[in-house]
């Protein structure tokens, strides 16, 4: 028998198990990093690194508009140590965290095809992310 567990509760244990043991395996839950990472069809091995850079997909505590949680998100932006995720599919939400936030690094995707790494943001993402900002910046150039 399985035990369920939330996917706040399942990634506070993967920073928990990254910070003892350096890697860590855990099933993917929630649809934000589609189509990178598939709900229940894929997993995903942490590694533990000093720095983490724009482009990777981290574990991270990080504050959201009115809130807080814990994240399997891209990192988009980085300066010094603070750092800003978002999920490949979200358009707007963005979370806000510091470098020591950041529990792990995605280092491999396992899915039904096999093991491989993961890849930068997909181009047909970042068009949508612009086409999604052009249609917001007509909408207020209309207002005015």
């Amino acid at each position: 028998m399985r035990a369920m567990v939330s996917a706040e509760e399942l990634y506070r244990l993967a920073g928990e198990q990254l910070l003892a043991r350096g890697v860590v395996e855990i099933p993917i839950s929630g649809g934000s990093m589609l189509p990178t990472l598939r709900p229940d069809r894929d997993r995903v091995r942490l590694e533990r690194r000093d720095f983490y850079r724009k482009g990777d997909i981290v574990l991270a505590r990080a504050q959201y508009p009115g809130g807080e949680g814990i994240f399997l998100h891209r990192v988009v932006a980085t300066d010094g140590d603070r750092v800003i995720l978002m999920g490949d599919a979200n358009l707007q939400q963005r979370e806000r965290c510091l470098q020591s936030q950041i529990h792990g690094r995605v280092a491999a995707i396992i899915s039904s095809w096999g093991e491989h790494a993961p890849s930068p943001l997909p181009l047909r993402m970042k068009i949508r992310r612009l086409l999604h900002k052009i249609k917001n910046f007509q909408k207020l150039s209309s207002i005015s």
